[in-house]
């Protein structure tokens, strides 16, 4: 059993971010704008890698790895606020409030300062494909994105920056999502829910249960809605979680055998192969 977290936004160049030291930092992109390392149109320092258990650092044998389809997307790194200052709005990314599943869930962990956003067209996807998975043991996953704080709290917001999150490759999964995000097709597989507005929402795409098959893998995929702004306006995971559950322990069956006392012998046949198989009369005392 283990928990393993990823930040796929890169801290470098942010004012505020926090990572635990055993959460891994593996992304996508482009950079979007000048930080304290990275100039513009840099690629995402590492998209493949193996995950860490948070207990203590060791390997989970499981891996990473980012892909993306499309036109590409970007990563962007929030450089231009300090938590003092309301005007920027936090709009690189910002932690959901208190309270909400995605707090909850990865507070103290991981946060959501940056963001991994959209190609400028229609088509984009970004896949997470986990591999090295035990066959035997079931998972969870989680993620979560939230483009702002300031303008979600205010006008004009963000509104239907809408992404719908898939499984694939697993044999089994339960859809285990935040009530209120969307079963897109009504079978557990995808789900949306909106990335631009999520800061009072907190909402988490998660399955439970995920059953990875004998080769020991499965993938989630992120896209936008097509319906949503601009036709390709959302925003890809910025936090995740992998969790190998822990076993189910079936306690052993351990038979109630009645009392015979005053019964004669067809009692302990009847007892042991069940009514019907032989015709009781009680002795006399």
């Amino acid at each position: 059993m283990f928990d393993a977290a990823n930040s796929a936004t890169d801290p470098n160049g942010q004012a505020v971010h926090y990572k635990h030291a055993n959460a891994t930092d593996i992304g996508i992109g482009t950079v979007s704008a000048d930080s304290a390392t990275y100039t513009q149109g840099t690629p995402y320092p590492t998209t493949a890698g193996t995950l860490l258990k948070i207990s203590d650092g060791t390997s989970t044998g499981a891996t990473l790895t980012i892909t993306q389809t499309g036109n590409g997307v970007n990563w962007q790194p929030q450089v231009s606020c300090l938590p003092t200052s309301a005007s920027c709005g936090w709009h690189g990314g910002y932690d959901t409030a208190i309270g909400t599943d995605a707090y909850d869930t990865f507070n103290g962990i991981v946060d959501m300062t940056g963001v991994t956003y959209y190609a400028n067209a229609v088509g984009w996807t970004v896949s997470y494909a986990f591999t090295g998975l035990d066959p035997a043991e079931k998972y969870t996953f989680a993620c979560s994105a939230a483009r702002s704080k300031l303008n979600t709290e205010g006008t004009p917001g963000y509104p239907i920056r809408i992404a719908w999150v898939s499984i694939s490759d697993a044999d089994a999964s339960t859809n285990s999502s935040t009530a209120g995000t969307t079963d897109v097709n009504a079978d557990g597989l995808t789900i949306g829910y909106n990335t631009g507005d999520n800061h009072s929402l907190g909402y988490v795409v998660r399955w439970t249960d995920i059953e990875p098959g004998a080769d020991g893998d499965f993938s989630v995929s992120v896209t936008h809605d097509p319906a949503a702004q601009d036709l390709f306006k959302a925003y890809a995971c910025s936090v995740l979680l992998l969790e190998e559950q822990a076993a189910t322990v079936i306690p052993p069956f351990t038979p109630t055998v009645p009392s015979l006392s005053g019964w004669g012998y067809g009692a302990l046949l009847l007892a042991v192969f069940g009514v019907g198989a032989f015709a009781l009369r009680r002795r006399n005392a």
